[in-house]
């Protein structure tokens, strides 16, 4: 995973500034490999898997989205 391009995005999406980008296995998931990514002082949590599997982050987005209308995901 290229974690700078990640960090670019995010900051680019997101708003926020530029700054340097760590990110740290988080444990518990069987599908999919999570991590904390911390941005400067912003932190999120990242799933990533292979690229054919994307109708299943879109559907949990749409899920996401319905539920928590005022929350920020991408």
């Amino acid at each position: 995973m290229d974690w700078q391009l990640l960090g670019r995005e995010l900051t680019r999406q997101c708003g926020w500034p530029a700054a340097e980008v760590r990110a740290t296995p988080v444990a518990g998931g069987d599908i999919n490999r999570a991590f904390r990514v911390e941005i400067g002082n912003q932190t999120c949590f990242v799933k990533t898997n292979r690229a054919q599997l994307l109708s299943m982050f879109e559907a949990e987005h749409a899920g996401l989205d319905a539920i928590l209308p005022d929350r920020l995901s991408r």
